[in-house]
């Protein structure tokens, strides 16, 4: 018995210290590597279902693993999901290139389209107060002049 007990703990030590020199880890669910990895994709909006009873979002994490062993950095694997399903597979977009112009351009076009709307009635604004306030004089020169003027009438009548 105690010289298969030496053999298997030499056998178990040489093929540990083989997979350390290999410089492979091995990979599970729990992982700090897949989570984040699984953390970046949309796993076809599975990505906030429960693992334990979600079969695409297990599916997601094997492939993961798989891809992990096999010597895959994690730009690597997005970069296959991206091949695989487009930008779509990606929980949020690329920084780059039009992916970058289609998140900024409304926030750019609603900004330009709201300055130039409070322009336009900046300038409207003005330009009415002007007028009313030319008219405005000229009104109320000519309104009081007429009440005075037929108020001069009715005392005149009454008296001469």
């Amino acid at each position: 018995m105690l010289p298969i007990c030496c053999a298997f703990f030499c056998i178990m030590s040489v093929t540990t210290n083989s997979l350390q020199a290999s410089g492979q880890e091995e990979y599970d669910v729990n992982s700090p590597l897949v989570n984040d990895i699984a953390a970046k994709l949309s796993m076809e909006d599975h990505s906030e279902h429960d693992i334990a009873t979600c079969t695409t979002k297990q599916r997601y994490y094997e492939d993961i693993i798989e891809l992990l062993q096999e010597g895959y950095s994690e730009d690597e694997i997005l970069d296959y999901y991206v091949d695989a399903f487009g930008e779509q597979a990606l929980r949020a977009p690329k920084k780059t290139g039009f992916s970058i112009v289609a998140w900024t351009a409304p926030f750019v076009v609603l900004s330009f389209a709201g300055a130039g709307i409070f322009l336009r009635l900046k300038n409207t604004m003005a330009a009415t107060e002007t007028e009313v306030g030319e008219a405005g004089e000229n009104t109320l020169d000519s309104a009081e002049k007429e009440v005075l003027s037929s108020y001069i009438e009715e005392e005149r009548k009454k008296y001469y």
